[in-house]
């Protein structure tokens, strides 16, 4: 990354002051204790927290400018005031992946979301560099933090893993990724309190699909009945995996011994 703070006021619809600063940042932090020289500070509010509170700390670690909600004043770097920081460092995200133009995979479900994310990164990995998200990155903080680490001239793949508390939050993930494959791996009882029952939760992780442009890839588990009867835009195609006989890509001969588990991997040409 390498933007100037009025690129980074024009994304994020915020104001920047002094209006005529050049200063550019050569990355994006939300902590202040980490935050490496050159990086522009993001102070987020949280139910027991607010990153504001720390901004002097940040410049004291070598922000070279920072975001913020409030008016602020002799600051010695550059302030972009935004309405609100999380909604500007999701924008920043996007705008950073547009400059990227490979495959972007998202992983979903109710379990099994950090493991399939994990187990694909390692295939690709023999074949080219790439992306994954760290541990389990995959919230509205951790996938922008995540897409800031794509090199477009290094990466030829990418693989994030989205996480979920409501209806909505999978659907800003994926505006902001733009995944080019979407994985959902099941629908189970999470999170029911906020999303009223299994069907719910469906059509919150179905927003995954319904995100995939024309020419996309919506990867469905042909076993659980909610996944398969999600909708999915006209132009994306439907690669159904699992062990029933309809699936396309399926697992035979399984057997599991020592902790590890052996299948024969067979697809619709098998």
């Amino acid at each position: 990354m390498n933007l100037s703070v009025q690129q980074i006021a024009a994304i994020t619809g915020g104001r920047l002051t002094p209006v005529g600063s050049d200063v550019r940042v050569t990355g994006v932090s939300t902590d202040s204790r980490t935050i490496r020289s050159g990086e522009l500070f993001v102070p987020l509010r949280g139910p027991r927290y607010d990153g504001h509170d720390f901004l002097l700390r940040a410049l004291q670690n070598g922000a070279a400018a920072c975001l913020s909600e409030e008016v602020i004043a002799g600051l010695k770097v550059p302030v972009i005031q935004v309405a609100d920081t999380l909604r500007a460092l999701g924008d920043l995200a996007a705008a950073h992946r547009h400059s990227y133009q490979g495959p972007l995979v998202a992983v979903t479900g109710s379990s099994g979301k950090t493991t399939t994310k994990e187990m694909l990164a390692a295939i690709l990995e023999r074949t080219a560099p790439g992306l994954k998200s760290a541990g389990n990155f995959n919230n509205l903080v951790g996938v922008p933090l995540t897409l800031f680490g794509l090199r477009p001239e290094t990466h030829r793949w990418a693989v994030l893993e989205m996480g979920m508390s409501a209806r909505g939050e999978i659907a800003r993930l994926a505006e902001i990724a733009r995944p080019t494959i979407g994985l959902i791996t099941n629908i189970g009882p999470a999170h029911l309190e906020t999303l009223h029952g299994l069907d719910g939760v469906a059509r919150a992780k179905g927003e995954l699909f319904a995100a995939l442009k024309p020419g996309g890839i919506a990867v469905v588990n042909a076993d659980d009945d909610r996944v398969a009867g999600l909708p999915v835009a006209n132009g994306v195609r439907r690669l159904l995996y699992g062990l029933s006989s309809s699936a396309e890509v399926r697992a035979d001969e399984i057997e599991a011994r020592g902790g590890c588990v052996r299948f024969r991997l067979l697809t619709a040409e098998q």
